[in-house]
């Protein structure tokens, strides 16, 4: 056997394989795929958001300003047929915006003929991000599957037909629409005090079973308190509770936050948040919480 034979089923091996390679998913786009660098919103405009917009199949949920402080509003309504507002975790949504003005690739992609766009982006199973600034400019993201690496995701971007792909995994843990993830999670809410320090408290005023009484040093009266935290929103009504008390605290610019307390069950209380005419909302609270909030 000659040298020219001896190659020859090498080489009908080797365009065998590259046939069948082609047809791998990761392989065969990959010279199709060019990479640019790409921010969802311009960083000049962060300070600009005003609405941020979140919907899944299972719900959604709308992060907006109000008076400087940013608020929460699940988009379906609850059983009393009410969608109400609540304080959301400040902290929580400016970090959502700065990963969003971030730098990151985006893949010009495209999708061969055994593929769907279904394939790639389904609006069944999609999660929708809707970015509005203060001039009403919106941005609209169509958020569809991982690629194969999880750290990529498909996505359309304001509605257009053109499917990309782009670094996501640092996005990947804002994707929730449920508030849980999104409310101010304290009794005493930090979003309130977020341009002022908490020493502009000047008087903490108890109504409670076993604490009845009005404190004036913040240091030593009221460090304690700003730690505790809630569970999840109530939205039921109050109607029928038995309310056990209240807290009362004011500020050195005429703010008061009234907190009320009702008895839920022997495990769990109700807190009751009247902050403000557009602020009034329901939490669960553990009775080992409210006892806590009564020890000095």
């Amino acid at each position: 056997m000659n040298k020219k034979e001896l190659m020859l089923p090498f080489f009908t091996g080797l365009s065998i394989f590259l046939f069948l390679v082609s047809f791998i998913p990761g392989i065969s786009r990959a010279k199709k795929e060019k990479s640019t660098t790409f921010a969802i919103i311009d960083s000049k405009n962060a300070n600009e958001i005003t609405q941020i917009d979140l919907i899944n199949s299972n719900g959604g949920l709308s992060i907006f300003k109000s008076n400087g402080v940013w608020k929460g509003k699940e988009l379906l309504q609850n059983e009393q047929n009410f969608a109400f507002d609540f304080l959301a975790d400040g902290e929580q949504v400016e970090n959502l915006i700065n990963k969003l003005k971030n730098n990151r690739k985006m893949y010009t992609f495209v999708y061969n003929d055994n593929n769907s766009e279904a394939d790639f982006v389904n609006l069944e199973d999609s999660f929708l991000i809707n970015i509005k600034d203060s001039v009403d400019l919106n941005t609209t993201l169509i958020i569809g599957k991982s690629d194969f690496s999880q750290n990529n995701r498909f996505i359309k971007i304001n509605n257009q037909d053109q499917i990309t792909k782009i670094e996501w995994n640092d996005l990947e843990p804002f994707m929730h629409s449920e508030a849980a993830f999104w409310y101010d999670p304290y009794i005493i809410p930090r979003n309130l005090y977020s341009t002022n320090t908490p020493v502009s408290i000047t008087r903490i005023i108890y109504n409670l079973p076993e604490l009845k009484n009005t404190y004036t040093n913040f240091e030593t009266d009221f460090s304690k308190l700003l730690e505790l935290r809630h569970g999840a929103l109530y939205k039921g009504t109050i109607k029928n509770l038995k309310n056990i008390g209240f807290i009362k605290i004011e500020t050195e610019d005429l703010k008061e936050i009234l907190l009320n307390f009702y008895q839920y069950s022997e495990d769990q209380v109700v807190l009751d948040y009247n902050l403000s005419p557009d602020s009034n909302y329901k939490v669960f609270l553990s009775s080992w919480t409210f006892e806590k909030l009564q020890q000095k």
